[in-house]
């Protein structure tokens, strides 16, 4: 699925962010409904000095037509429901969405683990320091 493949290339948060906010939030039927979407220049071409254009949405396509095209394409596709769990998941537990990488990244730069980690107690935690129970 091509979508799938484009959310792991991304680390999941920009197909997320074109996708979901308004949309879900059901503060519109359609992303080019909502007023401060890219949806329109994206997928339509209009021109906007306020957008730069994102490195996945540029490998969409050699010419803007193709890119247009590819990104309407993307966005009609939808999610699957296992991608709405897994996003679902992601907020109601506050981890990060993304592969280990990113996770890293954004552990690193706020000071907190935002990945879940294995689940139970660390081996040893009732241990004393000479290793007896």
């Amino acid at each position: 699925m091509l979508l799938d493949q484009r959310i792991n290339a991304a680390g999941g948060e920009d197909k997320i962010n074109s996708l979901l906010n308004p949309v879900w939030a059901g503060m519109v039927a359609r992303p080019a409904d909502y007023p401060w979407s890219s949806y329109p220049i994206n997928a339509g071409g209009k021109v906007s000095g306020l957008c730069t254009p994102h490195p996945l949405y540029l490998a969409l396509g050699s010419s803007d037509k193709e890119r247009q095209i590819h990104y309407r394409a993307l966005v009609a596709e939808g999610l699957g429901e296992q991608q709405v769990e897994t996003i679902r998941l992601s907020l109601n537990k506050g981890i990060v969405l993304g592969d280990v990488r990113f996770a890293d990244q954004i552990a690193t730069l706020t000071g907190k683990r935002l990945a879940t980690g294995k689940p139970g107690r660390p081996e040893g935690w009732r241990k004393n320091k000479d290793n007896s129970l």
